[in-house]
């Protein structure tokens, strides 16, 4: 049961994997690049200390560019749905 004055929002549509997938594979794709330079890049013998960090950071740029992604078609399709002249 919601509070009195609590307005009760609609929920927001799930995420379309195939949609998601085609907006983030060039992502993914720039990813396992900058990923290869940076193990490519790092001294022989010290392959994982020569870019172990480098990795992280760039894993964590994905990451956040994930859900920036994932959250914004789910806005993205809940306005294309939302019909301002629809009754409440």
């Amino acid at each position: 049961m919601s509070e009195p004055n609590q307005v009760e929002l609609p929920a927001f549509p799930k995420l379309d994997a195939e949609t998601f997938h085609k907006e983030i594979q060039p992502l993914f794709d720039q990813l396992v690049q900058q990923v290869t330079q940076a193990i490519n890049n790092a001294p022989d013998g010290k392959i994982i200390a020569g870019s172990e960090r480098q990795v992280f950071d760039l894993m964590n740029i994905f990451k956040q560019k994930l859900f920036q992604t994932a959250i914004q078609q789910r806005i993205d399709t809940a306005q294309a749905d939302f019909s301002p002249s629809s009754p409440s």
